[in-house]
Order: C-alpha cells, then sequence, then structure tokens
C-alpha cells in the first residue's frame, strides 16, 4: 500500500470569500496582478476577453507585485471602489 501526502499543508480560514456577484453587467471589476506567472499576459488577456462578454462593464489591472497584501495596496483598491476584484491568474 502506498501513502501519498500533500506536502502543501494546512491553510486555516480565517474569514469567509465575499459573495459572488448576480450579474458583471455595468460593474467595475480590478484584476489584481501579484507578477507572478506570464500574469502580465494573461491577465491583460483576460482583460480584453471579459470586455468582450460584458461591454458594459469595466475591467482594469492591477499590478501590485510583492505588494499585493500590504495595507497601502488594499487601501487604494478600496478607495477606487471596485464591485469585484479578482486576485491572481490561476496559472
Amino acid at each position: 500500500m502506498m501513502q501519498v501526502f500533500n506536502p502543501t499543508g494546512a491553510t486555516g480560514i480565517t474569514a469567509p470569500f465575499a459573495p459572488r456577484l448576480k450579474s458583471m453587467h455595468g460593474k467595475k471589476i480590478g484584476l489584481l496582478s501579484n507578477g507572478i506567472w506570464q500574469a502580465h499576459r494573461t491577465l491583460p488577456l483576460l482583460q480584453k476577453l471579459l470586455g468582450q462578454e460584458f461591454p458594459m462593464s469595466k475591467f482594469e489591472v492591477i499590478t501590485a507585485n510583492k505588494d499585493i497584501q500590504d495595507e497601502k495596496t488594499i487601501n487604494a483598491i478600496v478607495e477606487q471602489e471596485y464591485d469585484a476584484v479578482i486576485v491572481g491568474n490561476a496559472a
């Protein structure tokens, strides 16, 4: 019998996810980049494709790189009054 262990470890959930939007129609959506793995290509492409799918919405790439969890970055995102923010590119 072979045992396989997950090397990523456990992650505790400290806060629930934000509720999903009922629709992206007419919304302002941020695409938050940490700059990892081709984000400079994938997020602008996602911006273009979502813009075609939801032409009445606004999609903006937010480049945070290593400062993605910095308080100043988070406050700047809040000040821009996005309806939602998509984080990362799930590569």
